[in-house]
């Protein structure tokens, strides 16, 4: 999958962090939302910097 790059932006705007196909540590990201954030998800192709396809988001908390 080769040029897929993901990006996770909270709704308060708290942190981005783009992930590259790597594993990564979301502790590094979650530690900066409030159970009230929802999270998007948006999908990149290439070297394209604009969302491509559909995102989607979840609430994070319990």
């Amino acid at each position: 999958m080769a040029g897929l790059r993901l990006l996770l932006r909270s709704s308060s705007g708290a942190a981005d962090y783009y992930l590259d196909g790597a594993v990564c540590d979301m502790r590094l990201y979650t530690r900066n939302l409030s159970p009230a954030d929802v999270l998007e998800i948006h999908q990149f192709n290439g070297a394209n910097r604009r969302p491509h396809g559909i995102g989607f988001g979840f609430r994070f908390g319990f």
